[in-house]
């Protein structure tokens, strides 16, 4: 029973892990690789280097926010995974016990 707890626990949190993985993937790299485009299409029209870089910026910045609050949220995930963990094992203890 307590088998079938744990499992249950563990598939519950499988949406929570999806959104850990698919925060820095959601559009980051397309978000950058956008942003380069746009700022290569002025270059090419004003002639200015520094609007590559800018854009670039930008989307890179982006990317590293999206990456920290994606190791914020895993480390909340894991102790929350923790805790359900702990709870099924003084469960299994307990049953045994008694």
């Amino acid at each position: 029973m307590c088998d079938a707890e744990a499992d249950r626990l563990d598939s519950e949190l499988s949406m929570l892990r999806y959104v850990a993985w698919a925060i820095p993937r959601s559009g980051s790299s397309a978000r950058c690789a956008a942003s380069g485009m746009r700022s290569a299409r002025r270059t090419r029209r004003h002639g200015r280097r520094v609007r590559v870089t800018e854009g670039l910026g930008v989307a890179f910045n982006s990317t590293l926010i999206a990456l920290l609050i994606s190791i914020v949220l895993m480390f909340l995930l894991h102790q929350l995974q923790l805790a359900q963990e702990r709870l099924v094992l003084d469960s299994e203890t307990y049953l045994d016990q008694h």
